[in-house]
């Protein structure tokens, strides 16, 4: 069974100089990124956190870093070491709107390029903007509002399995 260990970092410019001995160093051998990815808590000062999960084959270990960023900071990329970092560091850019600083391609990844806003962080309205789709009959764009409004739903727990 794998173990975890953490670490929280708090100052973001220490990060390539860890990852690089984390990857290199013969006792820690962290030289496979499992994910990359980001956390909004919107309440919060520090309302990012950016998470790093990395693998030890060797030692059979996986390492999860924290960095926490406020709402107008960015952090730095990891693709000089760990090439696999380029999509998912692109995935934050999109989804969440956190600045990647020395990037080589940072555009949008899984949005639309006139894609307004960020849908992944908390404060995104989930009503008012319009849904386009091509209708085969009128042979034109046809532009609905969108809502992604979700109705309460009831959850009956019970299972029919159980015996009791």
């Amino acid at each position: 069974m794998d173990k975890y260990s953490y670490i929280f970092a708090s100052q973001e410019k220490f990060i390539l100089p860890l990852l690089y001995f984390l990857k290199k160093h013969f006792q820690t051998q962290f030289k496979t990124l499992v994910d990359l990815t980001a956390i909004d808590f919107y309440t919060q000062s520090y309302r990012f956190q950016i998470n790093y999960i990395f693998l030890s084959m060797f030692f059979s270990i996986r390492l999860i870093l924290k960095i926490q960023l406020m709402t107008l900071h960015s952090f730095s990329s990891i693709l000089s070491l760990y090439k696999s970092a380029g999509w998912m560091e692109r995935e934050i850019w999109d989804l969440f709107g956190i600045w990647v600083k020395n990037h080589n391609d940072l555009r949008r990844i899984l949005t639309d390029y006139n894609f307004f806003g960020h849908p992944l962080r908390k404060d995104f309205p989930l009503t008012g903007y319009y849904e386009l789709y091509y209708d085969e009959y009128y042979k034109t764009l046809i532009t609905l509002r969108l809502s992604l409004q979700q109705s309460f739903r009831i959850y009956n727990l019970k299972s029919n399995w159980m015996l009791f």
